[in-house]
């Protein structure tokens, strides 16, 4: 082993020992910041509920005599690139209102803005099949504006796109259990925070301190072995225990 080497594993040796002498302290801190970040989710974070409604995109109509009954390969690439489009058309203005306009009837008070942060439409692994995800303050807003989207789909893609349809798979979902803020993910986060931060700040403080302390540390950062120690009689006499060591050059 050479001398890099083994400086190495004696630094990391020293690091573990002076962490495992703090053991008490680190798991103090992290406990507080768990504590801490927890109480601030439980306070500060407001409860956000989401609903899920399923669509299937298809790019021709499939209800008159004259259609054919079964769907193609090219129709499922072609519903696939469709599908995409539909993202930004059930985010458009012309979604917005008509949700706009029947949450107004029913009572609730949200504009476009806030509608369009609420609403995210994704496409499953890029296929046909479209997901409406709502997040609000409430689980029941939620699921009126994932409904109001779903039920809108076909009449605002056909406005749009002309041919095709879009069909509800399942309607939109409900419930009381909030999806955010996660407590226990915050609380977990929280103590691990803590825990990285206090050991970083334990061996910042150690390296910054250049003072040699046990007399087996000359031996490890020079390499030679330990002759003999002077007394310092004065130290001594002010109740030091006879032997004080100089700084790391």
């Amino acid at each position: 082993m050479n001398n890099n080497e083994r400086e190495s594993t004696i630094d990391l040796k020293r690091i573990l020992f002076i962490l495992l002498g703090k053991k008490w302290i680190i798991l103090a801190v992290s406990v507080v910041f768990a504590i801490a970040i927890g109480l601030y989710t439980e306070i500060c974070i407001d409860e956000q509920f989401t609903s899920v409604a399923m669509m299937f995109v298809q790019n021709k109509d499939v209800d008159g005599e004259n259609s054919s009954s079964t769907i193609s390969s090219s129709d499922m690439i072609a519903s696939s690139s469709l599908a995409k489009v539909c993202q930004d058309i059930f985010t458009s203005d012309r979604m917005l209102v008509k949700v706009e306009k029947s949450l107004t009837e029913l009572g609730y008070s949200v504009d476009k803005k806030q509608l369009k942060n609420m609403i995210t439409i994704t496409s499953t692994n890029e296929n046909q099949v479209m997901n409406v995800k709502v997040v609000s303050a409430e689980p029941m807003l939620s699921q009126e504006i994932a409904s109001l989207v779903a039920e809108n789909a076909n009449d605002v893609y056909k406005d749009i796109v002309k041919i095709g349809s879009v069909e509800i798979i399942s309607d939109a979902t409900y419930s009381e259990v909030p999806s955010s803020p996660n407590l226990k993910r915050n609380i977990a986060l929280g103590f691990i925070i803590g825990f990285v931060l206090m050991c970083a700040a334990i061996i910042i403080a150690d390296l910054l301190d250049t003072k040699i302390k046990p007399q087996d540390n000359l031996i490890e950062i020079y390499g030679i072995p330990l002759f003999a120690e002077i007394m310092d009689f004065d130290l001594e006499l002010k109740g030091g225990n006879g032997y004080e060591y100089s700084s790391k050059k």
